[in-house]
């Protein structure tokens, strides 16, 4: 497996298209690590990126068609990211917390009790 699992996300992502095409030039499969993208909330009737490795091997073997669409890099950046976070804990801590908490109190205010007032 020339990519290791740590770099999944070089698979989906198009800044990495060319490592990986360097890394798996003389590789007869490669992992496709389905249950780490199962776990960040990939759709798979959706193509990679346009740009990313992936993308490039569905459609030069000629599996593009098999897919409804294709994902906008920004959308996978983000669903790599999130995934990142929540590993770590990053989105558990303080600001993360406060950054949900606060609009989830304004909205419960204006939606139950200002207008009681």
């Amino acid at each position: 497996m020339p990519i290791h699992y740590d770099e999944y996300y070089k698979l989906i992502l198009p800044e990495f298209a060319d490592e990986c095409a360097a890394k798996c030039a003389g590789a007869k499969t490669i992992h496709l690590y389905n249950n780490i993208l199962d776990k960040i909330g990939v759709c798979k009737s959706l193509l990679p990126p346009e740009g990313s490795y992936l993308n490039h091997l569905f459609t030069s073997e000629g599996y593009a068609s098999n897919f409804c669409g294709v994902y906008p890099a920004r959308v996978m950046r983000t669903l790599v990211e999130g995934w990142r976070m929540r590993n770590s804990g990053e989105c558990l801590g303080a600001k993360a917390i406060l950054k949900q908490a606060i609009p989830s109190i304004n909205r419960t205010l204006r939606n139950h009790i200002w207008k009681y007032l």
